[in-house]
């Protein structure tokens, strides 16, 4: 996996955007759902800058290396299969478990994406 880090950034700037929609978006969803919606939000951009920018060293290390106990061979970044997802790497593993987070509560207000997958 050889990705820049222009390319993080990239996808940084576009959740960032999402948060910022979001922010302005009405929905049915009550307000207690969307103040804990947003709180994952920004929970999650905190986890992403560390790992794809301020921890960029160990991140380019870690996704570079044949390292299984990151991530098994049938699995992917965000879904690796693995049973510690902390294992060396605890940014990883907060940021797994702010994503997962976030897309719950995402769900929970009603917030459609197209990619997602029912785990």
């Amino acid at each position: 996996m050889d990705v820049t880090r222009k390319e993080f950034v990239s996808l940084a700037s576009e959740v960032h955007d999402l948060r910022a929609q979001l922010r302005a978006w009405r929905t049915t969803a009550n307000r207690d759902d969307m103040v804990e919606l947003l709180l994952a939000l920004g929970e999650f951009m905190s986890c992403f800058e560390l790992v794809f920018d301020l921890d960029w060293e160990m991140t380019k290390m870690c996704v570079r290396e044949d390292a299984g106990w990151l991530i098994d061979k049938e699995g992917t970044f965000l879904r690796p299969l693995v049973d510690d997802e902390r294992n060396n790497w605890h940014n990883r593993g907060a940021l797994l478990s702010a994503y997962r987070h976030m897309v719950a509560c995402m769900k929970k207000c009603d917030v459609q994406v197209d990619f997602w997958t029912d785990e």
